[in-house]
């Protein structure tokens, strides 16, 4: 007897959902923006918990308001360049940007498109 594929309980293959998206340009952007405010948030939480400040404290260093903090650290949002400047001079971090082939990235198991230390 052949082995059935798991599906959620709306009847829809996992693997098969996961590859149809995987196919769709516009998911694929999506996915990469976000992952980009992701690690941006990641860090920038991380340096928060790290130096005790609060983010009030981080928005004062960098001239900004604490929603702008919060909206950056909620991962949501993608900051531009000008914003990466302002936090990486506030923070006394650089910001690392790095491009990959793509099929290297995806050997690697992972998208690399963005590195931003802190």
């Amino acid at each position: 007897m052949a082995a059935r594929a798991e599906s959620s309980p709306l009847g829809t293959d996992h693997a098969a959902a996961v590859l149809g998206r995987a196919r769709d340009p516009r998911y694929r952007a999506a996915r990469l923006r976000f992952e980009v405010a992701e690690k941006i948030a990641r860090l920038l939480i991380g340096y928060r918990q790290r130096h005790g400040l609060t983010q009030a404290q981080v928005a004062s260093t960098l001239g900004m308001r604490e929603s702008a903090v919060s909206r950056l650290e909620s991962g949501e949002h993608v900051p531009n360049f000008a914003t990466l400047a302002r936090i990486a001079e506030g923070c006394e971090v650089d910001v690392v940007l790095d491009f990959a082939p793509r099929s290297l990235a995806r050997t690697a198991g992972s998208r690399r498109g963005t590195a931003v230390s802190a």
